[in-house]
């Protein structure tokens, strides 16, 4: 995933016909979700961890919403190291398993310990252990504190290149045991990390350019050591998923949301979680950041009678409203904000001359920006001072009275209180 990569999706692993050693098998263990970050391309791989083997899970459908690290049995048909489910139920009562490296950020201050394992089965690259630690430690340190408010920030140490076994093409379970094993043998204490990053030299055939574990701490870098990638997919062991947009139609015409949407996985061009093509790498949006805690004394609820709100740029680092959250029964619409300061200095006046409009639903984890311009593209998304727009699907109705330096208004009303519909 790099930032030319203008339309990225999800493609759920495909389920392939059962090997003659296929057998019927329950399992119980440990349940993780990893992102897969490609080139050009996008998917959302499932493990079961069970008596110290990890199988891929294999469907056709779609998984249920568990937390990584949720203990779950399964019943499917094993073929290899690949487990086709029929059914995955969480244990009740069971509690999500405690890793090794911890995930969610300890607030108001978190600071978050990363290792850089350098890994080769060929030759090393360019990237030193200096380098790794001066991108992680300096500027995804300096990312991450303006992004957080000052609530979380990144240490590193780095290994020097250590030299593994070729794994079979690019089997990243394989790589990552192999890195760890090399790391351990060479001294490293692996859980005083909080994020073990396995780094090797840009192999073309594994086609990714990063890959992590949602809410774990384990992640890879395919060459990309750069502010883009890791600051992405460290994004994902704190536990988020990915900034999407969607465009969607009503009787044969562009409209910013409807009940007939497509989404694109990468899709928010402002967001560090989607795929920021403007060439910086920008803050992640008010749904996101408040499901990593970073929101508090920033965000109101706002309630069915509705108000006129004065929003201070989301960039801004003294606490103050900052985001609008508009509930449903099925989906929020969160407004904000955004100014081309800070991490989003490099935002287009399509991002900052009005507010953004992102929708988090019950159905897809991640947020969803809104077009509120659907005849030309995502660059020009925002709702200008003296427009207005009203979700089709719940009645809230947003209306942008200005939108100055320091802060925008918005009058936020629902006067007709529709009963609930089912999200895009």
């Amino acid at each position: 995933m790099v930032a030319a990569a203008a339309v990225l999706f999800v493609v759920l692993a495909s389920v392939q016909p059962a090997s003659a050693g296929a057998h019927r098998i329950r399992l119980t263990g440990t349940y993780r979700e990893m992102a897969v970050d490609g080139i050009g391309w996008g998917r959302t791989d499932h493990y079961l961890t069970s008596g110290g083997q990890t199988y891929l899970l294999q469907r056709g459908g779609d998984f249920p919403d568990f937390d990584s690290g949720a203990r779950v049995e399964v019943d499917g048909t094993l073929d290899g190291t690949k487990l086709h489910p029929d059914a995955i139920d969480q244990v009740p009562g069971a509690p999500v398993a405690a890793a090794k490296i911890r995930s969610t950020p300890r607030l108001p201050t978190d600071t978050r310990s990363v290792l850089a394992i350098l890994v080769n089965w060929t030759a090393p690259d360019a990237v030193t252990p200096t380098k790794a630690i001066d991108q992680l430690e300096n500027t995804n340190d300096a990312w991450y504190d303006d992004a957080s408010y000052g609530q979380v920030r990144m240490t590193a140490e780095a290994t020097d290149w250590l030299t593994i076994p070729a794994p079979d093409g690019c089997a990243s379970s394989v790589i990552m045991d192999n890195a760890l094993a090399a790391a351990k043998s060479a001294g490293w204490d692996l859980n005083s990390y909080d994020h073990l990053l396995v780094y090797f030299p840009y192999v073309a055939s594994c086609g990714y350019a990063g890959m992590a574990y949602v809410g774990w701490g384990r992640l890879w870098i395919n060459g990309y050591m750069n502010t883009r990638v890791t600051v992405h997919e460290l994004g994902h062991n704190l536990g988020l998923s990915h900034a999407h947009s969607v465009t969607c139609a009503a009787s044969g015409k562009a409209v910013p949301w409807s009940e007939g949407c497509t989404r694109s996985e990468y899709g928010d061009p402002f967001d560090a979680m989607g795929g920021s093509f403007g060439g910086g790498v920008g803050r992640f949006n008010a749904s996101q950041a408040a499901q990593l805690g970073w929101m508090g004394g920033r965000k109101k609820t706002v309630k069915p009678k509705g108000g006129t709100f004065k929003l201070a740029a989301i960039g801004r680092r003294r606490a103050g409203l900052q985001a609008l959250r508009l509930p449903d029964a099925n989906h929020t619409v969160w407004v904000e904000y955004r100014r081309p300061t800070g991490v989003d200095s490099w935002l287009p006046s399509g991002a900052t001359n009005g507010v953004l409009l992102h929708v988090s639903t019950t159905a897809v984890p991640g947020s969803d920006l809104i077009d509120l311009t659907p005849q030309d593209d995502f660059t020009n998304s925002v709702l200008r001072p003296g427009r207005s727009w009203t979700d089709p699907l719940t009645g809230w109705r947003v209306r942008v009275k200005a939108a100055k330096p320091k802060r925008a208004v918005v009058v936020v009303t629902r006067p007709h209180h529709k009963a609930a519909h089912a999200s895009p």
